[in-house]
């Protein structure tokens, strides 16, 4: 990392930031806002792949802040990234596997890991309340006019397995040890965490997942991780565990895992992100009564990318005064 630090001063001070291009599907929600606090620089705005190569011919921009959505091709964004004047391309979010391999040796990148983090814990909140209380079986059954109550175990007596605890990992802990629960985690590294009972390595998930009552995924998706809750990890788990995935849809395969939730080798699961999105019309996922499927909007929260560009604004900052970056990604 040090090495990587004083590539970026070096970085810094042979390009001094003047102009920066702003990759946003609706780009008025974002507009005047950081003009309002650089008025020194310029900031350019594109919403679509004819408006972001016109832009980066024109302009030659120092600087990308990047938010993704279908307009807005990953393609065209790594593109971007790999752009010759482009020193610094920011992603918004978290995850940058749209972006990789990175490739470029003069130029660096930051993401907005942990920027939503809270929100996003929430929703993970709520995902294991609703299937602990059975609240999808609930609206099914009241489709039907069906009276029928089911008992449920309070969370307080349950135990909740963190697969890769990050910036919304720890969130998701603080929420989860605050109604009584017992927080266990993998990590890559050793750092504990205050509401984490038990941290394991990650090569101990095999020996540990099946103390879990809930599994709450947390993981980039990279070569490492693509695929890697099949069917060896999901049958490890308890018969009447809950799986949870806000992180990427690539993580887990997604054959595995009907068949684990139709056999009852899983109780059941919550599922923000999927491999294809949207999850095709004739997936068979969406037949399942024991999964509940919303359209990646865990941390959907109004005016997320208000959020974002106000991290981003940090980092500039930063940059003018020639310091490291948050969020800085290695890919050594």
């Amino acid at each position: 990392m040090d090495t990587l630090i004083n590539r970026l001063a070096q970085i810094q001070k042979a390009n001094p930031l003047k102009d920066i291009l702003i990759l946003h599907a609706f780009s008025e929600h974002l507009k005047g806002i950081l003009e309002a606090q650089f008025t020194q620089l310029n900031f350019h705005y594109a919403e679509n792949t004819e408006q972001t190569e016109r832009l980066l011919a024109q302009v030659n921009p120092q600087a990308v802040f990047s938010i993704s959505h279908e307009k807005l091709p990953a393609k065209l964004l790594r593109e971007t990234g790999l752009y010759p004047s482009v020193k610094w391309y920011h992603v918004a979010g978290s995850g940058i596997d749209k972006m990789l391999p990175w490739t470029a040796e003069n130029a660096v990148m930051t993401n907005g890991a942990g920027v939503l983090a809270r929100y996003l814990a929430e929703t993970v909140l709520g995902a294991m309340l609703a299937l602990n209380n059975h609240v999808n079986r609930y609206m099914h059954q009241q489709k039907a006019h069906q009276w029928m109550g089911h008992e449920f175990t309070p969370l307080c007596e349950q135990t909740l397995l963190i697969v890769g605890l990050g910036a919304v990992g720890e969130r998701v802990a603080d929420n989860a040890k605050a109604l009584g629960m017992k927080v266990i985690a993998t990590r890559r590294s050793t750092k504990g965490y205050k509401n984490v009972d038990q941290l394991y390595p990650e090569d101990a998930l095999l020996n540990v997942i099946g103390e879990a009552d809930f599994v709450s995924l947390h993981l980039p998706l990279n070569e490492q991780t693509h695929n890697s809750f099949g069917a060896k990890v999901l049958s490890a788990m308890k018969p009447s565990a809950c799986l949870i995935n806000t992180a990427r849809g690539g993580i887990v395969d997604e054959q595995a895992l009907h068949i684990a939730l139709v056999t009852g080798a899983l109780k059941g699961a919550y599922f923000d992100v999927f491999k294809e999105e949207p999850l095709p019309s004739n997936s068979t996922l969406w037949e399942l009564e024991n999964l509940i499927i919303t359209p990646h909007m865990a941390d959907g929260i109004k005016g997320y990318e208000k959020h974002y560009l106000r991290f981003f604004g940090e980092n500039i900052k930063r940059w003018l005064a020639v310091k490291p970056l948050e969020n800085l990604k290695s890919f050594d």
